[in-house]
């Protein structure tokens, strides 16, 4: 009876104070932010999302930005998050360190990044999700570093399979690959070297190339298989480099400067496959080599014998010209002559005895001359798409002038896997008479009216492999 008296009271004593406005809380009552209902509704990852947005329930903060510069940021994190997602994090959080003991509105100072980096970075933590590199390479490295620094396994891994999303230009692929080598990965480093070497001669003729390490330029000058027109381009290049390393306050650059630069890379460079005329004409008009180097080298060329070399230079006299890296296997496909330009796709099986990287394809037209349709080619493994890559430009029947199609990134293909390539029409519209069409691709948003001409309706095109072996 006491008991039923006391529950009563307590009831009413509830009552009273919510009467009040006194709202007190109980141990079954939800924290306030997600209702349990909406979260029934959607998926976890979305609620831990929100307890980043929302800045619910938090037990630490960041003080994030460069105090100097004005921008910063505090955001309002989770321990056991971060902790899970980072063996670092976990230390410093959890271990015995100042952060651990400090209060949750008692910010930890992050002033290394800047507060955008750190929210995308965040946001990428917390859902588990993709990330949004906003088509911004530089910003994938950053994070690519952040992550890699405090071992944020997920982020570092998303960060890095987006970077070989990005078409490789010369300064994207030079900076992911001295970023991948730095951080020791090596699957990926090696990747993009066989990008950087097939696109070397485009690199050395641009900005890139002076702002590669003396590491990258080893790397460089130690591979066998190059595209370059002739190793003298590699020489006057690295010059090119030695001078940029040299120039300091724009003050003039002796060639002694730029020899100390160069010396221990210039022995690299194989003298020995070039002619006494190509060796004269192109690496003797400075004084970067020594007298006596020269006249050792031009010797040994004259004579053929590579022992005269001077000491410590390469003596290989095989060249490493490999325009292309272009293979013998040829693949053809028939347009229909119908000209039914629905779903008109053909489609080409093949196996390699190596692994090799495919970088691209080399397409000319086999019969009816110029050819100018669209075509999307694709390769798959075992129905899964590993890239594309669109001919857009006319192709000719010389053999000797192919048109190159490089595909976004290179492509590991393994020794004695079955491979496809694809090759389809682009999507095409009939516009008004017949053979007017409008030629729409993904890359070029704009449509042009042509005429499909008889030829190109019944037209066969050829194709090389442009392949690179795995070392």
């Amino acid at each position: 009876m006491a008991e039923d008296n006391a529950g009563a009271a307590l009831i009413n004593s509830e009552e009273s104070s919510q009467d009040a406005g006194e709202k007190k809380p109980s141990k079954n009552q939800p924290t306030p932010g997600i209702e349990p209902k909406e979260c029934a509704k959607i998926p976890w990852a979305d609620c831990i999302m929100q307890l980043l947005v929302n800045e619910e329930m938090y037990d630490c903060s960041f003080l994030v930005g460069d105090p100097k510069n004005g921008k910063t940021k505090v955001f309002k994190l989770h321990r056991v998050i971060l902790g899970m997602s980072s063996p670092a994090f976990k230390s410093m959080l959890f271990g015995n360190f100042a952060e651990a003991s400090k209060s949750r509105d008692d910010p930890i100072v992050f002033a290394h990044i800047e507060p955008d980096v750190f929210d995308t970075a965040m946001r990428c933590i917390y859902s588990k999700g993709e990330l949004d590199l906003k088509d911004d390479f530089k910003l994938a490295i950053i994070i690519c570093t952040f992550a890699n620094k405090w071992q944020f396994n997920y982020l570092y891994e998303t960060a890095a399979s987006a970077c070989l999303k990005f078409k490789l230009s010369p300064e994207i692929v030079c900076a992911f690959y001295e970023m991948f080598k730095l951080f020791g990965n090596k699957e990926r480093s090696e990747l993009l070297f066989v990008a950087i070497k097939y696109q070397l001669h485009e690199i050395m003729h641009s900005a890139s190339w002076l702002s590669l390490s003396e590491a990258s330029i080893k790397d460089i000058l130690l591979a066998d298989r190059l595209n370059i027109v002739g190793e003298y381009k590699l020489y006057e290049a690295l010059v090119k480099w030695g001078m940029h390393q040299a120039r300091d306050n724009f003050t003039k650059v002796s060639c002694a400067m730029i020899r100390s630069k160069i010396m221990s890379l210039v022995p690299l460079i194989r003298f020995c496959s070039m002619s006494p005329k190509m060796f004269v004409a192109h690496c003797t008009r400075t004084d970067i080599l020594t007298e006596q180097h020269q006249l050792k080298i031009l010797r040994s060329l004259v004579c053929g014998k590579s022992s005269v070399m001077p000491k410590g230079f390469c003596k290989k006299k095989d060249s490493r010209e490999v325009p292309g890296f272009l293979e013998d296997q040829v693949n053809i496909f028939f347009f229909d002559e119908t000209k039914n330009l629905e779903n008109l796709e053909s489609q080409k099986g093949f196996t390699l005895n190596e692994d090799h990287y495919l970088l691209g394809l080399a397409v000319y037209s086999v019969e009816s001359g110029n050819i100018s349709t669209g075509v999307a080619f694709t390769v798959k493994c075992r129905e899964e798409i590993l890239s594309v890559s669109y001919l857009t430009t006319s192709v000719t029947d010389d053999k000797q002038r192919k048109t190159p199609i490089n595909f976004p990134q290179p492509i590991l293909l393994k020794a004695n896997q079955e491979y496809d390539i694809s090759a389809r029409l682009l999507k095409m519209k009939k516009i008004e008479e017949d053979h007017v069409y409008c030629i729409c691709t993904e890359e070029h948003q704009k449509c042009e009216e042509r005429v499909l001409s008889e030829d190109e309706s019944k037209s066969v095109l050829g194709y090389q492999l442009i392949l690179e072996t795995v070392e």
